[in-house]
């Protein structure tokens, strides 16, 4: 496929603008931040390697196949120097520094986030889908990471002091207790038949629980839990302090 896979115009790009804020919403920042983090890596591989060998910022007029020759050598033993240098100050500048970029990077930057020109032409609409279809997966990982960091911090903390239902369950008998909330019995657990069954639970925050359950769980993306998706349901409970076995 050809075209040019850019972030997305109009959302936070660059991570210092993620570092002095909140971290990324929406399957658009999160492409964004992880399009910068990747851009970042390269530019700071090329910067201290362009920063050690003046001649690749300016290189003379020789012969094509001696360029080549030159980048060649200087790749070989800036790699050799990497993995063998106990000390080296130009690799030491970029590790002690996570915003180091070379000068003439960074003056590309507003080039770097211009989209193709004409998003009309059929090559332009495949990148876009292929850019959403990563967006959306990225933010559905984050989704899940953020709800494992969260749940972890919470742990116990979730369960009310007035539960009824005793903890641990076995898991047979959580598997039964979510298909008894199946209210309308279409074999499908949706979101409001999810938060009644965290409710019964004894979590204090029910709705944001089987917001985060369908984030986990709903493999499909049709806003329901089904039977081949319930294993996983199960899962996410198991992993915060609704059972112990």
């Amino acid at each position: 496929m050809d075209g040019y896979l850019g972030p997305y115009k109009g959302e936070r790009y660059h991570l210092p603008d993620f570092r002095r804020g909140s971290q990324p919403t929406g399957h658009q920042e999160v492409f964004n931040h992880a399009h910068s983090s990747l851009r970042s890596v390269i530019e700071r591989t090329f910067g201290v390697w362009k920063k050690r060998w003046k001649i690749l910022r300016d290189m003379p007029s020789y012969p094509f196949d001696k360029q080549v020759k030159i980048v060649i050598a200087t790749m070989a033993i800036h790699n050799y120097i990497r993995r063998h240098a106990k000390h080296d100050h130009h690799f030491e500048k970029i590790e002690n520094d996570p915003d180091f970029i070379l000068e003439e990077d960074n003056e590309r930057d507003d080039d770097f986030q211009e989209e193709n020109h004409n998003a009309n032409t059929p090559t332009a609409r495949e990148v876009k889908k292929l850019r959403d279809s990563i967006a959306e997966s990225l933010d559905r990982r984050c989704l899940r990471k953020d709800a494992e960091k969260r749940d972890k911090c919470l742990d116990r903390r979730c369960l009310r002091k007035d539960a009824v239902v005793p903890v641990p369950y076995t898991m047979e008998q959580l598997r039964g207790m979510f298909w008894r909330y199946d209210s309308n019995r279409d074999g499908k657990l949706s979101r409001k038949e999810l938060k009644e069954a965290f409710n019964y639970l004894g979590s204090s925050i029910p709705g944001w629980r089987a917001h985060r359950a369908l984030n986990h769980a709903d493999d499909n993306g049709d806003g329901y839990i089904s039977e081949e998706e319930v294993d996983e349901l199960i899962n996410y409970a198991v992993k915060f302090g609704y059972i112990v076995n």
